[in-house]
Order: C-alpha cells, then sequence, then structure tokens
C-alpha cells in the first residue's frame, strides 16, 4: 500500500473512532441511545476493511494461480 492509502485509511479510523466516543459520551450523559448505536461506527469501519482485504488477498490467490499456470 503506498502512503495516501494508508494515510486515507488512519483518518476513516480516527473519524469512526471520535463519532464513537462522541456517541459514548453522549450515551453516558443520559440521552436514550443504545450501545449498538454507539459502536455501529467503528464496527462498519472494521466490517469494509476486513472486507477489502478478503477481496484483496482472494484477488492475490487468483493472480498467483494464473501466473503459476501460465509458466
Amino acid at each position: 500500500m503506498d502512503d495516501k492509502k494508508i494515510g486515507l485509511l488512519t483518518y476513516m479510523f480516527v473519524a469512526a473512532l471520535s463519532l464513537s466516543m462522541i456517541l459514548a459520551i453522549v450515551k453516558l450523559v443520559g440521552v436514550p441511545i443504545t450501545w449498538f448505536a454507539v459502536v455501529l461506527p467503528v464496527a462498519t469501519y472494521l466490517v469494509i476493511i476486513f472486507s477489502l482485504m478478503l477481496i484483496g488477498s482472494i484477488a492475490g490467490i487468483v493472480m498467483s494461480i494464473q501466473k503459476n499456470m501460465r509458466g
């Protein structure tokens, strides 16, 4: 991965974590929201990142198999 992609993923994670922290503080203050809503931004981020990692690894395996079959 190049530095731009790593920087973008870092900023996205910090944004999701910050939103979750703000929602947790709001929840602790007494606003009636569920804990599911509090962890949803970070959970969504993790699902997206793990999905991209899975797709990337499958693509890498397929490309490796194609390269080995060609000789």
